[in-house]
């Protein structure tokens, strides 16, 4: 996996026991890559989407946290850059252990990407990843899956880029650092 490029992982058939050196692993990894992971309660890193739901009902069967994260990390994967993942609808899901508001907001805030019922669908309640220690090089932004997406891609195509294009592409972060208080990599 080391030498392959890619962009969101899930492990299904994960054993609880393995999670916190999965999440090792992820952290070692000197890529732009993330991992799903079920109940990864060790994680605090925009690598790991530590997924929480359990006891997940479909219109196919049910499925544990665990073997959800396939899904999730598809949903991920597929997001178009143009919108985050926050409110995006699981219309095959008819149940789940539902959290009451404030065990929601607790739960996000706890770097816990968890789903919600509307009244009328599931849906991800917050497109957050499990990083919740924040430094003066990582603010609030990188909570987020969508701003730490939009930074891989646009470190990658720097790194693609010929060197004129790298100026623009330079130019071009540091109003996105101003906007969203992120420093971004941009060494090649």
């Amino acid at each position: 996996m080391e030498a392959l490029k890619w962009d969101y992982l899930a492990i299904p058939e994960v054993e609880s026991g393995d999670v916190a050196n999965v999440v090792v692993w992820m952290t070692s990894l000197n890529k732009r890559c993330k991992v799903v992971l079920p109940h990864a309660t060790t994680a605090d890193t925009e690598k790991v989407i530590n997924f929480t739901t359990s006891n997940i009902k479909t219109s196919e069967g049910d499925y544990s946290t665990a073997e959800y994260t396939s899904r999730i990390a598809g949903l991920l994967a597929g997001t178009p850059m143009t919108i985050s993942a926050t409110f995006a609808p699981l219309k095959e899901v008819i149940g789940f252990d539902q959290l009451t508001k404030e065990q929601m907001d607790e739960a996000v805030g706890n770097g816990q990407l968890i789903l919600y019922h509307d009244g009328e669908k599931a849906k991800i309640a917050r497109g957050v990843n499990s990083f919740t220690t924040t430094t003066q090089d990582k603010g609030e932004s990188f909570k987020k899956i969508k701003i730490v997406d939009a930074m891989h891609r646009i470190e990658d195509d720097i790194k693609k880029a010929n060197t004129r294009d790298k100026v623009f592409l330079k130019s071009q972060i540091k109003i996105l650092d101003e906007i969203e208080d992120i420093v971004l990599d941009v060494s090649v």
